[in-house]
């Protein structure tokens, strides 16, 4: 009966024969039964969600749940050890991301992400982001709000509304508020979305992790978007409560040249006030820096007095040269109105000027080439620049399901001074070289 054609039968069968009538209307009904079915098999989820009995049964099925696992080994190939005082100007443990040490396994993370997406006009959702491990150690990098050893952080914590708007220029804007990860920076503190085991510089000494507030998202079509926010600040900085800081984030893409998108973000606030990050000209980095030839903090962190204003310029842009190459630049530059420390112990102002290149080859369907080239120079005190430029290549493979091994091997040399620390407590070098190797599980 069901390969029966509802239009074929009508020309053979007799209209005016009140069975074949009959028969006709039940094949209608079978097909439309049928469509259904075929609706109901393919999206099996939703259906399942408009069925639902209650309310918080409805909700419970819309609540997304994913996460990962990482785990590092890495050894600095240039650094002795040999018991040694782990610190130096430029802290090489931040630029191989979130090392604990210089030679050591490391538990990186354990994630865990819940968030329900906003589905359409009037609807509300949240997000809740919680981490384990020395990704959560190194995302607190301010000592007034953690002692520097607390493995635990809820990194992003938000509700959202999306509401309708009468204006005409976008159907709807997505309001959004509580803590967030920054738009700023093209990598991320997750390698599930990084090319590269490492992080780059503007990562580490120049942007931010997360910022409290609030957050509009404005989508002026499907290819652009402006996303709005209003914050304490740097959370890994402490605001004095007297100014708020403003990023824009605008995206826009697909464009026909290279399958290309193109992001423009800015910011402006005060970063100054209980924390003080000027001691070596990076913004919330680190509390103190240790001069060559000494044994202790030249500048403590700190203290300092507020009104540090920031602003902050950058451009992200990412294409693709053909379906197995990828790559991307991510440019930016900073000035902070008290981001330094002269001589004499007096604060001024710091500027930085950052950009790193990318290139992802896909070289199998289960393993790929990636590389990365960065320059990154900056004010330290007493009108003095550091300018260090990092070179990494790493080797990928997707080893099972979920399952992702990488190894990287990453060269640091700085062409101003001599920031790494050698083999022992009193010697510093130009350069380091360093291998990490990272194995990650997604769930």
């Amino acid at each position: 009966v069901l390969a029966l054609s509802a239009a074929g039968y009508a020309d053979e069968a007799e209209q005016s024969n009140p069975d074949s009538r009959a028969l006709l209307e039940y094949v209608k009904k079978l097909e439309s039964r049928v469509d259904q079915l075929e609706q109901e098999k393919q999206w099996p989820l939703d259906q399942v969600r408009s069925q639902s009995g209650s309310a918080l049964e409805s909700a419970v099925r819309s609540v997304n749940i994913s996460g990962y696992m990482e785990f590092q080994y890495g050894k600095n190939l240039r650094h002795g050890g040999g018991g040694a005082t782990r610190g130096d100007t430029l802290n090489y443990n931040a630029l191989a991301g979130s090392s604990r040490d210089d030679t050591s396994f490391d538990f990186q993370n354990l994630q865990l992400l819940v968030d329900k997406p906003l589905t359409s006009l009037d609807s509300t959702g949240f997000r809740v982001r919680a981490e384990y491990g020395q990704v959560a150690i190194f995302n607190n990098r301010d000592f007034n709000f953690n002692a520097g050893d607390n493995a635990f952080n809820v990194r992003e914590a938000n509700l959202s509304w999306r509401m309708s708007t009468a204006w005409g220029l976008t159907n709807y804007v997505d309001i959004s508020a509580g803590q967030f990860d920054t738009p700023l920076g093209f990598e991320t503190p997750d390698n599930t979305d990084n090319w590269l085991v490492t992080r780059n510089n503007i990562h580490n000494l120049a942007t931010p992790q997360t910022h409290m507030g609030v957050r509009v998202v404005f989508p002026w079509m499907e290819c652009q978007k402006t996303t709005v926010y209003l914050v304490n600040g740097w959370d890994n900085v402490r605001d004095a409560g007297d100014g708020k800081t403003v990023i824009v984030s605008h995206e826009m893409g697909k464009y026909e040249w290279l399958n290309s998108t193109l992001t423009l973000n800015g910011s402006y606030g005060n970063e100054g006030g209980g924390f003080y990050p000027g001691s070596v000209g990076f913004p919330g980095f680190v509390p103190t820096i240790i001069a060559p030839g000494t044994v202790g903090p030249l500048f403590p962190g700190g203290g300092a007095p507020d009104g540090n204003k920031v602003a902050l310029a950058e451009a992200i842009w990412q294409g693709e040269l053909d379906e197995n190459n990828k790559i991307a630049v991510d440019g930016l530059w900073s000035r902070a109105d008290k981001g330094a420390v002269d001589a004499f112990g007096d604060t001024e102002q710091a500027e930085t000027k950052a950009v790193s290149a990318y290139l992802r080859h896909q070289w199998t369907k289960s393993s790929w080439i990636a590389a990365r080239a960065g320059w990154f120079a900056t004010t330290v005190a007493g009108g003095s620049d550091l300018r260090v430029y990092d070179i990494s290549l790493a080797l990928g493979w997707d080893v099972a399901e979920d399952l992702t091994f990488v190894v990287e091997f990453r060269h640091d040399r700085s062409t101003t001074n001599e920031p790494f620390q050698g083999k022992t407590p009193d010697s510093f070098m130009k350069s380091q070289d360093r291998v990490t190797a990272s194995v990650v599980m997604r769930f």
